[in-house]
């Protein structure tokens, strides 16, 4: 049979006591110590001794407890005789022994002495016998007949084999019979094993360790007894080796617990003795299990590494394979496992090593259960699960369904099998339910016991835990976590560590008998917490939280209802929070609650016809308890928070007034604060304070004041006279701003029908009323009232109303318009002398660049986008802070006002410069000075603008590109700039233009500074030309030799005549001679000009010295003139002379009436030289370039065009003295910028300007716009004079013509027979006027519009824009052009004398020869020609 192992832990418990026992003797061992001689070494004290052999020898000779004590480290084997009465301890001391211990049992196997070896490393010493450090002599080696080795302790000492083959830390060998051997935390390396017990009773291997270069284990063999093997570890390396093998005739009953053993064989059981048993309980076996002997083996647990046999396993146990080649052995048990992942039911399935029975819901498992089960059973949910569970109790099966917190999406109904008063047991826990819409209203619990109605019999579930489960009821608006209706009558209910919210409430117990409700969580539910109703029986409600959180006035924490019959409800240590935190209602008089302690807050107990009773000897609540249910020796205390707590009495303080007896409870650790004035009434007097003696003559005591009071006291009152009491008198407020108002107010008390007086009246609304009001008060003062009642009592109080003084500031004066962009700031001011100032200043206009609000003064930098001076009004308020009081005065207003500036945008984009103007010079012009027109400037209200520029008037333009900056200043100094440009060019000469002679040959031409020149001498035929020596060749080369009368193109010899001359556009006149038309003979001037332009002389020569003697070439720089030596005929002599060594060109000046002059280049001056020539000496000509007039009239001299503000070039004419423009005025704003609007409608006031033909394709630079007579004005008066004075819409420097111009133009032209088309009609000029262009033709003699070439003969180039008028009767107005590309119609400045609506004009017609007079609407759109001043 298995002994207990008690036994085992007896000895234990026997040889640690001993280990502890002090010694009585002492012994030191060192190789320097004298045998047997007192020492005292460190800590210790004691006999010493060289050697451990002579301490052990010694130690024989004394009884009781004797230690030895090693203080080195030794070499050598000894040899312990054990001895009756004496217990040694060994102590090594962390020392080492290289050697040997051998026991001796002195022959006494049941010797009750002890030997103790602890502390002592071991290490081996080479030649010891007998394979062990420490070894039991065998009977043979023993003193007496037997060895009997006994009650050895081997306890925390190390054994290194280091250089041995086959030594063991222990060893008890055959034929010893060692009994009551314990090995305790002993480490073992390099060594064959770690034990060997052969015939040994009793022994205990634990915590040992010998895993390094270990052979074998523990072997044991025979013997007897109860071994115990537990929390070893052991590693054997021998191929084959056990870790512990039992074999032989052993017959002890042996127990291995939480070892931990790797070996090729873990465990070896071979014992040839049927009585000897193996208890393998638990461990890490890693190696073969091997069970070959008669011995028997019982395996409960543990995991080995081979498969155990069947017969080895302990019943109700069972081996697993883990699939990891090793096999565990566990416990079988009413296991059951729900997984809704499990493909069947019923299957055996693992869990963590566990073995049970799986099913995929949970209805299944419950009705397993009760179909096969008896004891206990355990169901254990490994999913979450959506299912309805109906659970029948059975007798026998005590059943529990553990969640493990998975969640039931639905409900478990518990019936009770009709048994109320069963044994078996139901637990359900660690459940999370969840409510889901598909329960029926009718099971309305997420756990439901169902009633009779519903299972057809009785319920009468009983011993039913609910625990750790979290009942969830979101969407549910009549669920319960826990439902017990009527008539279910369960006992033994237990609610525990329960959780619940939304939900209608948390547990509904009726009928119930015996019930326990405990550390549950409670919160979010519609009607409450807990009903208790007709029950029976004990019920706890202990430790839980239970928080309503609803709005409901008549919901609860607990509700207990009902009669019920005997029921004691015991309330501890809980939290409820609810309307109702206790809801009593309907109770019989067997229904007894007790509320021992816990909160219950949010409302007061609730009590509705409660007829059973309600004892509170603790707690904390809202409101306070009702005394009668409160237990006697308790009273419910003000906590001063808005709660009580009932707590014991620890004094009673009673309060005597005549026949009135008010009583006062103290609770420990508490100061009592007495009652105060309005305990007790006496008419007309105060109660002033309390007394121990009814006469005062005892100990007083303050009105409320705290005592701490520990024993009973009763005072009685001390009565005085009442007087009046002016407890607080205000002003509010007590500070005022000047001429504001306050209220005066006294709390009074005791004031039996007092009268009241202030003074003085100042401001007073009344004198003789608590609360009088002040109104407009302007100085300070200082008011007292008193106050006198019946008794003649009277007291006085004061209160100081102080006015702050009132609030000024000082003026702020206008100023000039500010110009934007220049920083401004203005200061405020107050002639106040105390407080604080503040300004508050607002702004009608942030465009100004000034905040619409702001504080403090005002330091800004002004804005203006607009063309108009920006006006802001700012109101200043002052506001003054004195006395803590923040008073405001009247505000005073001043403007800002802030000038346009030329920056802004709208202004800037109002400024654009003239047109950019191409100029291509005349021939023979170098320069020009060029009207640039005027740059349209923005008009600002208050602003002026000042235009500059880098061509001030007069400037003069060479050719090439200018860029002209005009600058516009505005009067505060900002400016901005427009480019215009101005491109001079000359006309065309030179590569590409040539000259074609009367002949038609053709000639280069050359540009020598402003001049174009032909490049080679003329050959045009003439009477007196001849070649060079009349040679062909020779005149292809140089040209013809010509007389001066063939140059200058006059009859040979005639000295009388005058050479035609040609004006050219500049007002020069020239001979145009033999030259082409356009080209003329050139004077004296211009041949010096080109030489002196080229350079000199010889830069004007060819540089071919072909043309001219050797070396007498031009040479670089050439002007380009390209001179040949072409010599010159000698008329007197007859003869050609000087070819190659110089040339003479004719000039058109006449010397005399026998030379004329000419310019001579030759071979050895560097410069030319003017001679005369015989007139009829042949000499060369060169043709000069000029610029014709196309009219017979001339431009106008030193006024050749003139240009508009828009930058627009006109060409000029003059016509008799008159300076007229060549071309209709295109102008779209006046000289000085103002815009002239393009019309849409016509007007006699607004000016307009027009599209001819109203369209604005129309070519306005030939046609020019129409103007209505106000634009052509510009509001100036009519005017007939000559000239007129009416600049109008004229450029600067030119006006519009009056009736008188028009009239003195028509007297010109009619005394100029050549303008004149036929004389019988009047005014017949009007061809002479009229371009030769874009007009109508007519078949009328002399019309404009017959023969179009034979036009415009003065030049002046009327076109026929036509006149603008409006079609009648039309609404909307519609333009109406009359006559383009018919008529022409010219404004004059000249009102109609007879028609103040008209004005005078003029037309020219197409068909008609005659320029007439006119007149028209001033609203018509007619065309402009301006007349130079």
């Amino acid at each position: 049979m298995r002994v207990k192992f008690c036994k085992y832990l007896l000895v234990l418990i026997c040889v640690f006591s001993l280990t502890m026992v002090s010694a009585q003797h002492t012994l030191l061992v060192k190789s320097s110590y004298t045998n047997n001689t007192p020492v005292t070494e460190g800590v210790f004290t004691g006999t010493g001794f060289n050697t451990l052999q002579g301490a052990i020898t010694h130690a024989r000779t004394l009884t009781g407890e004797v230690e030895i004590e090693l203080m080195e480290n030794i070499t050598e084997v000894v040899t312990i005789q054990q001895k009756t009465s004496l217990n040694l301890t060994i102590d090594g001391n962390g020392k080492t022994l290289t050697g040997q211990i051998r026991i001796d049992g002195d022959g006494r196997l049941n010797g009750d002495d002890k030997l103790v070896i602890k502390n002592l490393n071991f290490t081996f010493k080479s030649g010891t016998a007998d394979g062990a450090f420490i070894y039991s002599l065998k009977d043979s080696q023993a003193y007496n007949t037997h060895g009997y080795t006994h009650n050895v302790t081997v306890a925390d000492c190390n054994f290194d084999g280091a250089g041995s083959v086959s030594f063991r830390a222990v060893r008890c060998p055959a034929k010893g019979s060692a009994k009551n051997i314990i090995l305790i935390n002993v480490t073992a390396k390099n060594l064959f094993g770690l034990a060997e017990f052969r015939g040994t009773i009793d022994i205990t291997i634990q915590n040992c360790t010998a895993t390094e270069n270990m052979l074998y284990g523990v072997q044991i063999s025979g013997g007897y007894g109860t071994h115990q093997i537990e929390n070893n570890e052991f590693v054997a390396t021998a191929t084959g080796a056990y870790g512990i093998v039992v074999q032989d005739a052993c017959s002890a009953d042996i127990t291995y617990k939480n070892n931990t053993i790797t070996a090729d064989r873990a465990l070896v059981f071979k014992a040839t003795s049927s009585a000897q048993d193996n208890y393998v309980e638990s461990g890490i076996y890693n190696g073969t299990l091997e069970h070959t002997g008669v011995n028997k083996l019982h395996i409960s647990g543990g995991t080995f590494g081979s498969e155990p046999a069947d017969g080895d396993i302990v019943s109700g146990y069972v081996k697993i394979n883990n699939g990891d080649g090793t096999w565990s052995v566990t416990k079988v048990s009413n296991a059951i496992y729900v997984d809704k992942n499990y493909t069947t039911n019923g299957d055996t399935v693992i869990v963590d090593g566990n073995k049970g029975i799986g099913f995929q819901t949970l209805q299944a498992a419950v009705t397993y259960a009760r179909t096969n089960l008896i004891g206990d059973a355990v169901i254990m949910v490994l999913s979450n699960l959506e299912e309805v569970v109906d659970i029948r109790q059975k007798e026998g099966l005590n059943l529990t369904i553990n969640g493990a917190n998975h969640s039931l999406l639905g409900q478990i109904r518990i019936d009770g099998d009709g048994r109320q008063s069963g044994t078996d047991i139901l637990i359900i826990e660690n459940i999370n339910f969840k409510y889901v819409s598909t329960l029926s209203a009718d099971y309305s619990g997420l756990i439901y016991f169902p009633t009779r109605n519903q299972l057809g019999r009785y319920n009468y579930a009983h011993n039913v835990t609910i625990r750790n489960c979290d009942f969830d009821g979101t969407g549910s608006t009549s669920f319960w976590a826990v439902n017990v209706p009527s008539g279910v009558s369960p006992k033994n209910i237990i609610l525990e560590n329960d959780t619940c919210h939304v939900l209608f409430g948390f547990a509904s117990l009726r009928s119930t008998i015996n019930a326990t409700i405990r550390d549950c969580v409670v919160n979010n539910v519609s009607d409450g917490g807990i009903i208790l109703g007709n029950c029976t029986g004990e019920f706890t409600i202990e430790d839980n939280k239970i928080d309503v959180n609803t709005t409901n006035p008549e919901s609860y924490g607990v509700r207990v209802q009902d009669p019920g019959t005997t029921a004691t409800i015991t309330f501890e240590g809980n939290d409820i929070d609810a309307p109702r935190p206790l809801y009593f209602r309907n109770t019989g008089a067997g229904v007894s609650s007790r509320i021992l302690s816990g909160r219950y807050v949010g409302g007061g107990v609730f009590y509705e016809n409660a007829n059973g009773d309600v004892e509170i000897s603790g707690g904390t609540y809202s409101e306070e308890p009702v005394a009668e249910n409160i237990v006697p020796g308790y009273a419910a205390f003000d906590n001063g928070n808005g709660t009580w707590s009932v707590d014991p009495i620890s004094a009673t303080i009673t309060y005597i007034y005549g026949s009135e007896t008010i009583e006062q409870y103290k609770r420990e650790g508490e100061a009592v604060t007495l009652y105060g004035e309005s305990t007790f009434t006496k008419l007309d007097y105060t109660l002033q304070k309390w007394n121990t003696q009814e006469d005062g003559s005892g100990i007083d005591y303050e009105l409320e004041s705290s005592y701490n009071v520990d024993n009973d006291l009763t005072l009685y009152p001390v009565w005085t006279l009442t007087c009046p009491i002016i407890e607080a008198i205000t002003a509010t407020p007590s500070t005022i701003c000047y001429n504001f108002n306050s209220q005066l107010n006294i709390d009074l008390t005791d004031t039996l029908e007092a009268t009241i007086a202030w003074f003085p009246a100042t401001g007073l609304s009344a004198t003789n009323v608590e609360d009088p009001s002040i109104t407009a008060l302007t100085e300070t003062t200082t008011y007292t009232v008193t106050v006198t009642n019946r008794n003649s009592c009277s007291a006085t109080a004061t209160v100081t109303v102080t006015v702050n003084p009132e609030v000024v500031m000082n003026p702020v004066a206008d100023r000039e318009p500010h110009c934007a962009g220049d920083a401004t700031s203005y200061e405020f001011s107050t002639p106040l002398t105390v407080g604080t100032m503040e300004y508050e200043w607002t702004n009608d206009n942030a465009a100004i660049g000034l905040a619409t609000s702001g504080t403090g003064n005002i330091s800004f930098i002004p804005t203006n986008t607009t063309a108009n001076i920006l006006i802001a009004n700012i109101t200043v308020t002052p506001k003054h802070t004195y006395n803590g009081i923040p008073c405001e005065g009247d505000a005073i207003t001043f403007t800002i006002k802030v000038l346009p500036t030329i920056l802004a945008d709208v202004n800037k984009n109002q400024y654009t410069c003239p047109g950019d103007i191409n100029v291509e010079l005349y021939y023979n012009e170098c320069e020009r000075v060029i009207n640039l027109g005027t740059p349209t400037v923005p008009v600002m209200e208050g602003n002026a603008v000042t235009l500059t520029n880098n061509a001030p008037e007069g400037y003069v333009f060479s050719v090439g590109t200018t860029v002209v900056t005009w600058t516009a200043t505005d009067a505060c100094g900002d400016s901005i700039t427009c480019d215009q440009t101005v491109v001079v060019s000359y006309p065309p000469c030179g590569e590409g233009t040539v000259m074609t002679d009367n002949d038609g040959n053709e000639y280069q031409t050359v540009r020598i500074g402003c001049q174009c020149w032909t490049k080679e001498n003329i050959r045009t035929n003439a009477d007196s030309a001849t070649a060079y020596n009349n040679s062909d060749s020779l005149e292809n080369i140089y040209g013809k030799l010509y007389t001066w009368y063939s140059a200058v193109a006059i009859a040979e010899g005639d000295n009388n005549a005058v050479p035609t001359a040609t004006p050219d556009i500049l007002g020069e006149s020239y001979v145009q001679g033999i030259c082409p038309e356009g080209w003329v003979l050139p004077t004296p001037d211009a041949f010096t000009l080109m030489l002196a332009n080229g350079g000199n002389a010889t830069n004007a020569k060819s540089d071919n010295n072909l043309y001219w003697l050797p070396n007498r070439q031009g040479v670089a720089p050439l002007s380009g003139f390209d001179a040949l030596g072409a010599g010159n005929y000698n008329a007197a002599l007859d003869r050609y002379e000087n070819l190659l060594g110089s040339t003479n060109f004719w000039t058109s000046l006449n010397a005399n009436a026998q030379n004329a002059t000419s310019v001579e280049i030759n071979y050895f001056c560097e410069d030319g030289m003017m001679k005369e020539f015989s007139k009829e000496d042949g000499l060369s000509v060169r043709c000069l370039k000029i610029s014709l007039s196309p009219f017979t009239a001339q431009a106008c001299p030193g006024t050749l065009t003139v240009t508009d503000v828009d930058g627009n070039v006109y060409n000029t004419v003059l016509i008799g003295e008159q300076c007229w423009m060549r071309e209709n005025l295109r102008t779209t704003q006046y000289a000085n910028g103002t815009p002239i609007a393009l019309g849409t409608d016509t007007s006699t006031t607004t000016p307009f300007r027009y599209y001819p033909n109203n369209s604005n394709s129309t070519d306005i630079t030939f046609y020019g716009y129409l103007y209505n007579w106000p634009a052509v004005m510009n509001g100036a008066a009519s005017s007939n004079a000559n000239p007129s004075g009416v600049q109008g819409v004229c450029p600067d420097g030119w006006h519009v013509p009056s009736t008188a111009e028009w009239e003195s133009l028509m007297t010109y032209m009619n005394s100029q027979s050549q303008y004149v088309c036929q004389s019988y009609y009047t005014n017949s000029f009007a061809k002479s006027l009229a371009d030769s262009v874009a007009w109508a033709t007519h078949t009328q003699s002399c019309a404009v519009g017959n023969n179009l070439n034979e036009n415009n003969a003065t030049g002046f180039s009327a076109r026929p824009a036509g006149y603008m008028s409006i079609k009648w009767n039309n609404t909307p107005t519609i333009l109406n052009p009359i006559n383009f590309g018919y008529n022409a119609y010219f404004w004059s400045a000249t009102e109609k004398e007879t028609s103040p609506g008209q004005a005078r004009g003029y037309n020219i017609e197409y068909r008609n020869p005659s320029f007439i007079s006119s007149s028209a609407d001033k609203d018509y759109g007619r065309s402009v020609r301006c007349v130079r001043d």
